[in-house]
């Protein structure tokens, strides 16, 4: 029997909606049907870029995000909620011998009271543009068909050879969603039900490359890409790449291209 892949079968359940639904895997729990594309692993909604295009906004989206990942994992129950500007999600772990293994998340939902989301958009217009008539118990029937569809997958792939490494390959997604949040490796650890060295050693064993090392790679990867669209000054590229401080962005960049975020943009 052949099985159609995830996004698939996120497309036809959101087909005529504004749903948004999203998955993020861990630890070693996956294969290469479940690969998504970045609007099915992170916020990418109109409301959603609205927001986290103000440089004051951004980094708390991130961190609503995974807290909400966190309290998943620890509690391993689903739950329904507004985020800190007022949209509703709800956000469902699938839990595998004790551990999550995965959480979906099905948002981009208008809430019942959109006071708060009021106050956080300057154009009140984007509000139609999120889904009107979604129930808690919808999210969650939803929540299970994916889940349903993840299982069943998953134990028909089981004992075929794996030329797919999803411990890896869920590592560096998580990094690549979060490189302006900058996820650090207990953050990482956590998360991914593996201790913190241990993880550092076993991602250097697979790719070659420290977390550390890969993460700054990927940090300057996308500073980049924002620095040849010449609309943000290098301050805002670093920290639209998780760093704060600057200097140190500038020396990161260097040493890894051999010129200055300045000199490369000029020299584009």
């Amino acid at each position: 029997m052949e099985y159609s892949n995830l996004v698939d079968l996120i497309k036809s359940i959101t087909l005529g909606t504004s749903l948004q639904i999203g998955v993020v895997f861990f630890g070693g729990y996956g294969n290469e049907k479940f690969v998504l594309p970045k609007e099915n692993r992170i916020h990418t909604s109109r409301v959603c870029e609205y927001i986290k295009s103000q440089p004051s906004r951004y980094r708390r989206c991130y961190k609503c995000k995974n807290i909400a990942l966190q309290k998943a994992i620890q509690t391993k129950q689903g739950f329904g909620g507004e985020c800190i500007y007022g949209i509703y999600e709800y956000t469902h772990p699938i839990v595998e011998q004790g551990n999550v293994v995965a959480i979906v998340f099905v948002g981009n939902i208008l809430p019942e009271n959109t006071q708060r989301l009021q106050k956080n958009l300057d154009d009140v217009e984007l509000m139609n543009t999120l889904e009107k008539s979604c129930s808690l118990d919808k999210c969650k029937s939803i929540a299970l068909v994916i889940e349903s569809y993840i299982r069943l997958v998953s134990t028909v792939c089981k004992n075929q050879q794996k030329t797919y490494n999803p411990l890896i390959e869920n590592f560096k997604g998580f990094i690549e969603d979060n490189l302006e949040y900058n996820v650090g490796a207990e953050e990482l650890a956590q998360m991914f039900h593996y201790n913190k060295k241990y993880l550092g050693r076993l991602f250097k064993k697979q790719t070659s490359e420290f977390l550390t090392e890969y993460g700054n790679k990927r940090r300057v990867e996308r500073a980049k890409e924002l620095l040849s669209s010449g609309n943000l000054s290098v301050k805002q590229a670093a920290l639209k790449v998780g760093i704060d401080n600057v200097p140190y962005f500038n020396r990161l960049f260097k040493k890894l291209t051999g010129q200055t975020p300045s000199e490369f943009r000029k020299n584009k």
